[in-house]
């Protein structure tokens, strides 16, 4: 659901933070990509877009506030 509630730009910025914290961001899946992260290489189950918000660190955005024009 995250990848649609974005602007495409969100979207890039999202995934290149991810990239940046060791995650790999997809509209399918987030995954964890480095073996420095607290648990394995692979999938990261998440229940929610909070969920994903939480793994990268950030702050949830609600869906009218991803608009990034920036």
């Amino acid at each position: 659901m995250l990848h649609f509630t974005g602007s495409a730009r969100f979207n890039r910025a999202l995934r290149s933070h991810a990239l940046h914290h060791g995650y790999r961001l997809s509209e399918h899946t987030l995954r964890c990509t480095s073996v420095a992260k607290d648990q394995p290489s692979g999938t990261v189950l998440t229940n929610s877009e909070q969920d994903i918000f939480h793994h990268l660190g950030l702050p949830y955005r609600e869906p009218h506030e991803r608009d990034c024009e920036e």
